[in-house]
């Protein structure tokens, strides 16, 4: 028993000092041992220099994988007899990698901590295709797809859900996720306010105001005009550069007011508010006209579009007629009224690009009673404003022929001789529609009234900074009250009153 008992505990001590030292004599793994993927991407990301002359492909693939930590497999496929010459210099090891085995006419994958080498198509059976779902948050599927069509032509969409399904190899989903990711943000957003203002300008003369002179301005009339000299900053048809005043020194002498096209800013205050004497004078006419019934708004509208994204707007009927062809009936409809078609563009300096396209149309005849026939008028243009500034377009003249009849109460009514209390007569009503953009950017955490920025007047809320350079320009702006209060007391004194755009004596 005593004997037996020495054994056991001889036995034992044994059995503890080898499991005291099982990790000195069969190895300890220790976490800093381990490769992490991290760090395997990372020997990828290793500069190498190499110059090779007439060298066997596996070789410099070895050498390679030496450097990188990789290992390289290549494929059945590959000539290991094939011979290349490579010199590199501080190049990416992945990069190396890419462009040796493409000078070998093959392909690559990376799989693990293993690079696999093989022919193309041998390549994608070897691999094998995956499906992979992109939920896209803010672009639409069928664009993210023509963008894909380069990487893969095995592009699904699901329309519904805004999603789009991908069969391809890891390497090329994963380039796809980097497209998707840069690509499906949150689209910028602006605001339009428009205007559209019919003026009529019948007996316009009479009340002191030549339109024809002033509706040169009106044609595309915006604070920068779109052509513009970045060097000397004059705009097309002008050789001088613009007379702009600085705060920092005296407003020049205003002088004669400028001829069309020539835009002279009175500059000094922000980016996002800014006078010009033409705006101004063109806004005095304009008020002048609607306070005499000579102008009216025919709409007054906000909306908010995606940048590069057409806002459009109606105001107007759509008419429907039926078109018999044999036995079939095909109801057709068009629109008939002002449309006008908006695309504004965000620009990395700031700008606004602004294409407008008007449309004016009216129904002239109904061809066989049935089918009408329509007269457009219509025009495009494309501008570059800052944010928050006016767009004045104009010229669309229409002129209107009806048939009048005048006749006197009670008597005209009088049988056999009510016709000579009867007065009929043609009048032509000529009118030019005018249409006021201002875009506006709509900022990220401003709500949409802060967008618009505007009082129930019309009239831009000012902060105090903005107030404190508008009060440095009273003395100019005087000048021009002066000239608003004189065509308002026209009816009074009868006087003869000096169009907007003509030098004052």
């Amino acid at each position: 028993m005593i004997k037996a008992s020495v054994k056991g505990l001889v036995l034992c001590l044994v059995m503890g000092i080898i499991l005291w030292f099982a990790p000195a004599t069969f190895g300890q793994v220790r976490s800093s041992d381990v490769t992490t993927p991290e760090q395997l991407r990372g020997g990828l990301m290793k500069t190498v220099t190499l110059d090779a002359d007439d060298a066997f492909l596996p070789s410099i693939l070895s050498i390679l994988a030496d450097k990188s930590g990789f290992n390289i497999v290549t494929g059945p496929g590959v000539n290991t007899q094939e011979r290349i010459s490579v010199h590199l210099k501080d190049t990416p090891i992945e990069e190396a990698i890419n462009l040796v085995v493409r000078a070998a006419g093959l392909a690559y994958e990376i799989v693990g901590n293993s690079i696999l080498v093989a022919d193309a198509q041998a390549l994608s059976q070897e691999i094998g295709l995956s499906a992979h779902v992109i939920d896209l948050k803010f672009a639409k599927a069928d664009e993210i797809k023509d963008l894909l069509s380069d990487l893969t032509e095995k592009v699904q969409i699901d329309t519904s859900g805004n999603k789009i399904l991908v069969l391809a190899s890891p390497k090329v989903i994963a380039e796809i996720n980097k497209i998707v990711e840069a690509v499906d943000v949150p689209s910028p957003q602006i605001m339009l306010e428009a205007r559209l203002i019919e003026v009529a300008t019948d007996d316009l003369d009479k009340v002191g105001i030549d339109w024809e002179k002033l509706s040169n301005f009106t044609t595309i009339l915006a604070e920068s005009p779109l052509n513009r000299d970045a060097s000397t900053g004059a705009t097309d048809g002008s050789s001088r550069p613009p007379n702009e005043s600085d705060f920092g020194g005296n407003l020049p002498d205003l002088g004669a007011l400028p001829e069309k096209y020539k835009f002279e800013k009175i500059d000094g205050m922000d980016n996002t508010f800014k006078f010009s004497r033409q705006l101004y004078a063109f806004d005095i006419a304009l008020d002048f006209l609607m306070k005499r019934n000579k102008a009216k708004v025919l709409a007054h509208t906000q909306l908010t579009t995606l940048n590069n994204r057409a806002a459009n707007i109606l105001i107007g009927e759509t008419l429907r007629w039926a078109v018999t062809s044999q036995q079939n009936a095909i109801v057709v409809t068009d629109s008939v009224g002002i449309k006008l078609q908006i695309t504004p563009t965000i620009n990395a300096d700031g700008y606004i690009t602004t294409t407008v396209t008007p449309e004016v149309s009216s129904i002239t005849e109904l061809v066989l009673g049935i089918y009408p026939r329509k007269k457009i008028r219509t025009a495009s243009t494309t501008v570059l404003v800052k944010d928050g500034q006016q767009i004045f377009i104009g010229g669309l003249f229409s002129v209107t022929d009806s048939k009048v009849e005048f006749k006197m109460p009670l008597f005209s009514n009088i049988p056999l001789i009510g016709k000579l209390f009867t007065h009929t007569y043609n009048s032509t009503q000529k009118t030019d529609l005018l249409i006021e953009i201002t875009p506006r950017v709509v900022r990220e955490g401003i709500s949409y009234s802060d967008a618009n920025n505007l009082t129930s007047n019309g009239v831009r809320i000012l902060d105090d900074g903005q107030t404190t350079n508008l009060r440095s320009l009273m003395p100019e702006l005087d000048s021009l009250n002066t000239a608003k209060s004189e065509v308002m007391d026209l009816k009074k004194d009868q006087k003869e009153i000096i169009t907007p755009y003509e030098q004052r004596k």
